[in-house]
């Protein structure tokens, strides 16, 4: 039935369908076929993965030039581009491409001089892998995203033919033509900088403190300790008198460490190392206390996620003096089991962890030494952590974690100043916050 549609009928019910949709109807009949195959949509996203079949390879990259017109996204990933698949994917580029918005190409052995036509006009996003030179002379001014990865030109030149850059990703950078003209000079829109698998050849010629220095937020990946404790500084050096920490986990293609920094109006975020909960190196934090140590006076508010406990506290122990305020990120204690919740607030400087309840606790806090107790309800000696300088208020994210007084007070032993706690409880699925004073 479907079959013996008017082409008019088809025409209008592919119009509400969006790749691969329409792929998809074009096999319903011939009468179908024929309709999807003129339909604009069709020709919208192409995606390139094939590095075996180098004939068929040819043959979408030949179906790929004559639907530049149409193009909405094209990626195109291929190993090895070489001969007359590198000349076929050359000439397609030469093409114009009226409505094309993203585009991701691979290691292209030689740009035409003639990119896109020079005519892009909603270009928005532009990534391009290991580079050296865009020969071509024509200006992109509505590229936003820009991603480089390996050699690439000049970044004076890079930013001459895309002006208008807000979000740029260098990834194991190699300049083939070096300057010192600073990132936000070359791109004076740049809101956004990511930096990532970096090596000590790629950041020789960069100075983070005077590139970056007007670029409000900055992402930054090192893949050694060398790099991470000599370059960390340079990034944070043009935060405020009021700067917010805060450590927590982020998941890219692994999980990580997130150290952020932030002023209000700048913000400088470091990737460090897998994360494992469990591991004897989160102990370690040499990480931490390396990137906070240039800016500790400023810091005034320190935000953590609860099981990075053990690593944040060694660090900002005797280093954060202007702290204010603190929050404590309870969402993930919930997947952790009660036995193994004692064991985050255990500190590398404790050998022997010591516990007691909460009427041993306060019937021996003064004491150097305390007994483990042979009952349940344990706590963490609290003096180990000393987390608590000048604490007017903690407020625990909560979003179904703090269920029982038990959980509040499990802080309360963590901050050892704290001598009052007030739990006010919200309605299901908002935050409790536990004000905790000190004396």
């Amino acid at each position: 039935m479907l079959a013996q549609f008017p082409g008019e009928l088809s025409a209008l019910v592919l119009d509400q369908l969006q790749q691969p949709d329409l792929i998809r109807a074009a096999h319903v009949s011939q009468a179908w076929r024929v309709v999807a195959l003129g339909h604009p949509s069709f020709y919208a996203s192409f995606t390139l993965r094939n590095t075996q079949f180098h004939t068929g390879a040819l043959r979408i990259l030949g179906a790929i030039r004559l639907a530049f017109p149409h193009l909405v996204h094209l990626s195109v990933s291929i190993d090895a581009f070489t001969g007359t698949l590198s000349t076929a994917l050359r000439d397609a580029l030469q093409e114009p491409a009226p409505v094309l918005e993203a585009l991701f190409l691979p290691a292209v052995p030689e740009f035409p001089t003639n990119f896109l036509g020079g005519s892009a006009p909603k270009l928005r996003v532009l990534s391009i892998l290991r580079h050296s030179a865009l020969p071509f002379a024509h200006v992109f001014p509505s590229v936003e995203t820009l991603s480089l990865s390996g050699p690439y030109d000049s970044m004076s030149n890079m930013g001459i033919r895309f002006p208008g850059v807000t979000q740029l990703r260098l990834e194991s950078i190699r300049p083939t033509s070096v300057d010192t003209v600073a990132l936000d000079i070359c791109f004076p829109n740049l809101e956004s900088l990511r930096l990532s698998a970096w090596t000590p050849p790629d950041l020789a010629w960069v100075n983070l403190t005077e590139q970056t220095r007007s670029i409000p937020s900055i992402t930054a990946q090192f893949s050694t300790d060398q790099l991470f404790n000599s370059r960390v500084p340079e990034l944070v050096q043009c935060l405020g008198d009021t700067t917010h920490l805060s450590v927590s986990t982020t998941t890219m293609e692994r999980e990580y460490i997130a150290i952020r920094l932030q002023d209000g109006i700048v913000t400088r975020t470091v990737l460090r190392f897998p994360l494992d909960p469990e591991s004897p190196w989160l102990r370690g934090s040499q990480p931490l206390q390396a990137a906070v140590d240039p800016i500790a006076s400023r810091i005034t508010h320190l935000t953590f996620d609860y099981l990075l406990l053990s690593y944040v506290a060694p660090a900002v122990l005797a280093h954060l003096s202007s702290v204010q305020r603190i929050e404590v990120d309870l969402r993930r204690l919930v997947s952790v089991s009660l036995k193994h919740r004692d064991a985050l607030c255990c500190t590398h400087e404790v050998t022997n962890r010591h516990v007691v309840d909460r009427a041993e606790f306060e019937r021996l806090r003064d004491d150097p030494t305390l007994d483990r107790p042979k009952r349940n309800g344990a706590r963490p000696r609290s003096d180990h952590l000393g987390l608590a300088w000048h604490v007017q208020n903690i407020n625990l994210i909560r979003k179904g974690v703090v269920k029982e007084d038990l959980d509040a007070e499990l802080l309360r032993t963590v901050f050892s100043d704290v001598q009052y706690v007030t739990v006010v409880w919200s309605p299901p699925r908002s935050s409790t916050r536990v004000r905790m004073w000190s004396s």
